[in-house]
């Protein structure tokens, strides 16, 4: 059975940290990390106004799923930021959002790799993600990974240049190596 919430505040995997997010704490350094407007170009509410609208975003709705989030932490210095979702006994892993100078270095294959590691160890059943069907490096990073396509499904939410978000599903299989 899942344990959730999960009782680990932090996980370290040589020079990545990954720590539960906490708004006094990490707010400012991670506005500083993810203020490029590409970091959000797949985000349907684009670019966080400041900080607290960062913050405000960050926290739990009242309207979504069950939610973990953490702050991506590489040698010391924030870079970003993602999440964990309740799924009945499965988790989804997304709101993925790390500083474009990370881009490109492997640095989002380590988080997802944590993040199931984490999963696991809480005894989900499986593991979720979603990308926007318009984020190549998302996509083939989740294909990286070693989850399966599984669907595509048209969201109702639009993006922020006024297209519909089409999504596409993963599914990784606890006994899938990563």
């Amino acid at each position: 059975m899942l344990q959730w919430p999960f009782p680990q505040t932090s996980f370290v995997s040589g020079d990545l940290t990954i720590e539960r997010w906490d708004a006094q704490r990490d707010m400012d350094r991670l506005w500083r990390a993810l203020q490029a407007p590409e970091v959000w170009q797949f985000n349907p509410r684009g670019v966080p106004l400041d900080a607290q609208d960062l913050a405000r975003r960050m926290g739990q709705r009242t309207d979504g799923p069950e939610r973990l989030t953490w702050t991506v932490v590489l040698r010391g210095e924030v870079v970003g930021t993602t999440s964990h979702f309740r799924a009945g006994e499965a988790i989804e892993i997304g709101a993925t959002y790390l500083t474009p100078s990370t881009w490109g270095t492997g640095l989002n294959l380590r988080v997802k790799r944590v993040m199931v590691t984490m999963a696991r160890s809480n005894d989900a059943s499986g593991i979720i993600f979603r990308a926007d069907d318009l984020d190549e490096r998302s996509n083939k990073a989740l294909l990286k990974l070693g989850a399966s396509f599984t669907h595509k499904s048209a969201e109702k939410v639009l993006r922020a240049d006024g297209t519909r978000r089409i999504t596409r599903f993963y599914r990784l299989d606890n006994d899938t190596c990563i």
